[in-house]
């Protein structure tokens, strides 16, 4: 019987200064998915985590506030996985991930 997966949602008001926070909350708990809210990324942002994969998008007027992420674990590729939608809303007050799989 497969593991069941974990998934976790978590409003970081700024992923940067939680990376390693991040990291190992992530490796502590086994977490197969981490949505993320308020990363807080522009576009010369580089974040990258050990055995994960990260989707993410920025604000669109590119400034260090709001912003949306996925992380998934490297060993999730075996499904075959893909985005599909990634997009930050409005006009709503909360940040939004939608992800597809086959």
């Amino acid at each position: 019987m497969p593991a069941p997966l974990r998934v976790v949602l978590w409003n970081t008001n700024g992923l940067l200064s939680h990376k390693l926070e991040l990291q190992a909350f992530l490796d502590m708990h086994k977490i197969d998915i981490d949505l993320i809210s308020e990363t807080h990324f522009t576009s010369r942002t580089v974040f990258k985590l050990p055995h994960y994969t990260i989707y993410h998008i920025i604000h669109p007027d590119n400034t260090a506030h709001e912003g949306v992420a996925i992380i998934l674990r490297s060993s999730l590729r075996q499904y075959n996985y893909y985005i599909t939608y990634l997009k930050l809303c409005r006009p709503q007050p909360s940040d939004s991930i939608f992800v597809h799989a086959p």
